[in-house]
């Protein structure tokens, strides 16, 4: 499939998602790069191969427990308690009716909307702590794409695939789930009593609360979906001048995978 057709194949289940959020009364928001192309572009970024949405925490548990007996049987949830090669510490509604092969790794998929829990990060006092701990964010990630590699050399080059070795081979002699455990070994702080949201479980962002406070519906290809109302405060903050378009040479796909329709 070309990039356009996944974009097309994710757009359907953003649809499909939208739906689900309005029958249960929860609420998702656009993230990250599909952010970007919403308000750059009206729809994706041409050259972004994933779709972000991000949704807090409670309404996120409402949207997992929705899938446990949701009758959409083309619709699955990935994450590290459904799919045991899934190397991302945060949930995938995936298309069954597609295959995403990705390099170097076992997992596969069908093609994806990822969905990321904002969380409650307290007030200033707790914000050394979050700092801290994310610091150590890339490296449990690491230990666990070698854990899910597909074979013993995992890099994109000779000297990267002959450095992770010994990482490699420890990191299966520990097990997965030690990582995991790492990445889910955080304080809990009720959103409701936190200045500051994030995604602890995933990423470095502290954002304030109040810029998720309200959504409006904007067009994004062919659909009216919802992003949150501060919109412009959210991506100044994680990307700066974030309407400029990046140099050519980095105007590609990032995730590294061959999508298939079955």
């Amino acid at each position: 499939m070309s990039i356009r057709e996944v974009q097309m194949a994710a757009l359907e289940i953003l649809k499909q998602i939208d739906t689900i959020c309005a029958e249960l009364g929860i609420n998702y928001y656009l993230m990250y790069g599909t952010l970007i192309g919403a308000i750059r572009h009206k729809g994706f970024i041409p050259w972004d191969d994933d779709l972000d949405i991000a949704m807090k925490i409670d309404d996120y548990k409402i949207f997992l427990d929705y899938f446990k007996t949701s009758n959409r049987t083309q619709l699955e949830i990935h994450n590290f308690e459904t799919n045991k090669d899934c190397f991302y510490n945060i949930s995938r509604v995936c298309d069954k009716t597609h295959l995403l092969k990705f390099d170097l790794l076992k997992y596969t998929s069908g093609v994806f909307v990822d969905v990321y829990p904002l969380e409650g990060l307290g007030v200033d006092d707790d914000l050394p702590y979050w700092k801290a701990r994310f610091s150590s964010f890339q490296k449990w990630q690491k230990h666990i794409q070698l854990c899910c590699s597909d074979g013993l050399l995992y890099g994109h080059n000779i000297y990267t695939r002959i450095g992770n070795i010994p990482n490699l081979i420890i990191s299966r002699i520990i097990g997965k789930q030690h990582y995991i455990n790492k990445f889910n070994d955080y304080k809990n702080i009720n959103i409701n009593d936190s200045k500051y949201i994030g995604v602890p479980s995933w990423e470095y962002d502290i954002y304030n609360k109040e810029w998720f406070d309200e959504i409006i519906k904007v067009p994004f290809e062919d659909a009216m979906v919802s992003v949150p109302k501060e919109y412009d405060a959210i991506l100044k903050y994680s990307f700066g001048d974030y309407m400029q378009l990046p140099p050519e040479d980095q105007r590609v796909p990032h995730h590294g995978y061959e999508a298939y329709k079955k």
